[in-house]
């Protein structure tokens, strides 16, 4: 795919639980039905009993995933941001799986969080891809608080906030405009 055009950067916002990573996952499987190239990373939880207690870090070129953070009252590590306690090593992995990324239709970059806009860490190259736009749509999602900092790094992007939305008409719209 050639991209001789400026690429669409489409920051999806949402509080935690508001279904922004499931809404990515979707996108994903009704996308590659239409044989449209999709690469990126998934961030989905893992739950026990109801309760958030791990987040896991899926490449979705190849399937393969990690669990990239633990509750940090559970587990310790020198990475820790708010209640969660990051492996450094599956970062560095994510960001390996993120470098053999192409060119490629839609970009996924799953939860662009203070780790990665605050601090230098994270998914740097995730960050770095979207920058370059070797893409046609890319697709982040972010947390409220973390909308000024994304804007200052990409300020042509646009925000769909999730609680605005019905989730099938967000669904729609976002694969109307992948597809385009």
């Amino acid at each position: 795919m050639a991209n001789n055009h400026s690429p669409r950067r489409i920051i999806l916002v949402g509080e935690s639980g508001e279904g922004k990573t499931q809404l990515l996952i979707d996108i994903v499987q009704n996308l590659r039905k239409q044989s449209v190239k999709v690469e990126g990373v998934l961030s989905p939880g893992i739950f026990d009993d109801g309760k958030k207690v791990a987040i896991e870090l899926l490449d979705l070129a190849t399937n393969h995933s990690r669990i990239c953070a633990r509750l940090a009252l559970e587990t310790k590590s020198d990475l820790e941001f708010g209640d969660w306690a990051f492996d450094r090593e599956v970062l560095a992995w994510g960001n390996q799986r993120l470098n053999n990324i192409g060119q490629t239709d839609v970009f996924v970059l799953d939860e662009v969080g203070p780790l990665e806009l605050e601090r230098g860490e994270g998914l740097q190259t995730g960050l770095e891809i979207a920058q370059n736009g070797w893409f046609k749509v890319g697709l982040m999602t972010a947390r409220p608080n973390c909308v000024r900092p994304i804007l200052e790094v990409f300020p042509e992007s646009e925000i769909f906030n999730c609680s605005s939305w019905d989730h099938s008409e967000l669904l729609q719209e976002l694969i109307r405009i992948a597809t385009r």
